[in-house]
């Protein structure tokens, strides 16, 4: 389907356009600390995990697009400045330098169903491979392939090459559709906007409480860098306090969004005969603010997104409390070019995805000197800000990578076990994994609670067994483990790839007598700890049921007689948890509640009562 360019009703398409591909599975890139879901359609959405309950609130998304100064449609209808945002699926694959780890949890297999691939490769160049391929309806086939590592010093960052190639090819069906075209000032254009959960879009829908803020490096000419990132900066409306890098305020004060995401040029052919990178293509950045370009022309638009430097003075006066934050919309724009293709020319661009950031111990650290007042605002945005040097770095590293044909200097990471098994038994988890060649010890990280967290503790290293029995557990915590393998070097297999994540490890506990005596409410009374917590790590709504008789019903009531919520505990454990959530799936409030427990088995019931103090 074509829609007429640059009116009104196609900047909406647009904006569902990339909506909907958000919405999309695509391949995942999740080798390394970096997470990139790759769309099927050329979007992508990355993020960068940390052990916060929101794991997803550093992300970027966006999709591809062409611009061309002269260029004829398949309907032989001529268009001056123009602009093609369609994109067609015609292949993806995905390519594993081993096979993904199979993880069985009390006989349950619980592998990671996201890691679906083409191929294991024991000789692949680097940790993964996503390979697309896409029609443009410009008649251009695009092939990109992003490559991901799991080493220390890649990690954080994937690199992506376009080849883009003038087929004349206009749709997802084979053929040529536009033969021998020529396409003359052809620009290719990235579409990037930066979010957190509960703020998609924020700035269109509520612009005074924004606070997310992009800036570009690379204005000078011959700039070796290239990029354009953003953060969660300060709202500069809200006086009370400076909520740069998102403190847990009422809590622990942890920065919980210290992250700088970028994306940035490594290479730029300098033209279609000239394959010497050339840094001075990236000729335009839109930064923030575009509530003004939706009304523009296609002129307005090929002469803004093609003259470098390009930021809007001024804001749509409609929309209050915009103007002192022109940065702060999560938008922006990077075009490439210009180039002239023949039909059958080939054109190569890599570009950087990467994160840089303080580690989630030194937010912590640093957020308990905030909130004890060893730290004033200045030092504080101070500390958070080295995370934009730190992207800088990553991205002169990359493109070293890059120029050393992705080779990695000391040799890439060991293998990660091929499987791992944890079984839950009263008072202890037993762990075993697969032996891996030319390794010579294993290191074993716990998690406690949380299954996504970044922050898996090292509780035991090179171990020379491939197995162990973990008894330093409690009841009704839920553990989540990660095995790596270790070389002669010390150099470890990825941390992100053989992990218990999908399901937990709880050790079992014991039933309770016959005649349910032993019922009870575990914390009874509940209540936050001082940090806002509750009683389980991770968890903290969690409250159990513990000295279970085997299968029973449990119903809650409220001392009014109102029923909460009903549970039907099928196992033969003992303990039952629950997060407070009632059967209208609301939170509970503070108050005395009532539950009732009836055996399944015909041993009786038993009735008692809990405190819930939020």
């Amino acid at each position: 389907m074509y829609y007429k360019l640059f009116t009104k009703s196609f900047w909406t398409v647009i904006i569902l356009f990339n909506i909907n591909l958000f919405a999309q599975q695509g391949l995942d890139l999740n080798c390394g600390r970096f997470q990139l879901d790759v769309g099927d359609n050329g979007d992508l959405e990355f993020l960068y995990p940390a052990d916060f309950e929101d794991t997803d609130h550093s992300r970027t998304d966006g999709g591809i697009s062409f611009m061309s100064a002269k260029w004829t449609d398949r309907n032989s209808i001529f268009h001056e400045n123009a602009w093609e945002t369609s994109l067609y699926a015609y292949s993806s694959k995905k390519y594993l330098r081993y096979a993904p780890t199979k993880i069985v949890v009390d006989g349950i297999d619980v592998t990671e169903s996201m890691n679906v691939y083409t191929s294991v490769d024991e000789n692949l160049i680097c940790d993964q491979i996503i390979e697309q391929t896409f029609i443009s309806s410009m008649g251009l086939r695009i092939i990109s392939t992003t490559y991901g590592f799991s080493d220390p010093l890649y990690q954080d960052f994937a690199i992506t090459n376009y080849k883009i190639i003038n087929t004349g090819e206009a749709d997802e069906f084979e053929g040529v559709d536009l033969p021998n075209q020529k396409l003359d000032d052809l620009y290719f254009v990235f579409d990037r906007w930066r979010s957190w959960p509960d703020q998609h879009l924020s700035d269109i829908h509520h612009p005074g409480t924004s606070s997310h803020y992009m800036d570009y490096y690379g204005d000078e000419i011959d700039d070796s860098l290239k990029i354009f990132y953003g953060w969660d900066g300060d709202d500069p409306d809200n006086g009370n306090y400076d909520d740069e890098g998102n403190p847990a305020f009422g809590s622990t004060w942890e920065f919980l969004t210290p992250y700088y995401n970028g994306i940035g040029l490594i290479h730029a052919d300098n033209s279609i005969v000239n394959r010497s990178n050339d840094p001075n293509k990236v000729n335009s950045v839109l930064r923030g603010a575009n509530y003004e370009l939706t009304n523009w022309s296609g002129d307005q638009f090929y002469t803004y997104l093609t003259t470098h430097g390009n930021f809007p003075s001024a804001i749509n006066p409609d929309i209050p409390g915009i103007s002192p934050k022109q940065q702060q919309q999560p938008r922006m724009y990077m075009s490439i070019g210009p180039y002239d293709m023949e039909f059958g020319d080939t054109l190569n661009l890599v570009i950087f995805y990467g994160v840089g950031a303080r580690s989630t111990e030194e937010c912590r650290e640093w957020g308990t000197k905030y909130k004890n007042g060893e730290i004033t605002s200045q030092q504080k945005n101070e500390f958070l800000r080295w995370g934009r040097l730190d992207l800088f770095n990553k991205l002169s590293r990359a493109k070293q990578l890059w120029e050393n044909k992705l080779n990695v200097s000391k040799g890439l990471n060991p293998v990660p076990p091929a499987s791992i098994s944890a079984v839950s038994g009263p008072g202890y988890v037993e762990l075993n994994w697969e032996p891996v060649a030319n390794a010579v010890g294993y290191n074993l990280y716990r998690a406690i609670g949380v299954q996504d967290s970044v922050i898996y503790p090292l509780i035991q290293e090179k171990l020379i067994e491939t197995s162990y029995r973990d008894e330093d557990v409690n009841r009704g915590f839920d553990y989540y483990y990660n095995i790596t393998a270790v070389d002669v070097n010390g150099t470890e297999s990825s941390q992100y790839w053989a992990r218990t994540s999908r399901k937990s490890a709880v050790p079992r506990t014991a039933l309770g007598d016959d005649n349910l005596s032993e019922v009870r409410v575990v914390p009874n009374p509940f209540s936050y700890d001082k940090s806002g917590k509750g009683n389980y790590p991770g968890q903290k709504d969690k409250i159990l049921f513990a000295g279970l008789p085997g299968p029973c019903r449990i119903t809650i009531f409220t001392v009014s007689g109102d029923i909460v919520d009903v549970i039907e505990h099928d196992t033969t454990e003992g303990i039952e948890e629950w997060k407070q959530i009632s059967q209208y799936n609301q939170y509970i409030a503070s108050g005395i509640y009532i539950f009732h427990v009836e055996s399944k088995e015909g041993k009786g019931s038993t009735i008692g009562k809990f405190v819930i103090i939020r």
